[in-house]
């Protein structure tokens, strides 16, 4: 199983074999960005991941930047600006 910290329910941050390094790591970030909205999640877990109306969204992008395309999420192939 792999226990992945979110933040916003879908930006990934990381993952971890067990789920004792996962909230070692937890307890750091919440320390370090008491501000993050954090979660852990198993990988069974299904994060509701579709686009919304109004938004826009990068299908294909830049090299580094995130999109469909590549496989990023809609939340993060949102275009921000």
């Amino acid at each position: 199983m792999l226990y992945v910290i979110r933040r916003d329910w879908t930006e990934w941050v990381e993952a971890f074999s067990t789920l004792t390094e996962a909230q070692a790591r937890f307890d750091v970030l919440k320390a370090e960005q008491p501000e993050w909205n954090l979660q852990i999640l198993a990988e069974e877990q299904e994060i509701e991941d579709k686009p919304e109306q109004g938004k826009v969204y990068s299908l294909f992008g830049a090299k580094g930047e995130p999109c469909i395309a590549k496989g990023n999420s809609w939340a993060e192939s949102e275009v921000k600006e």
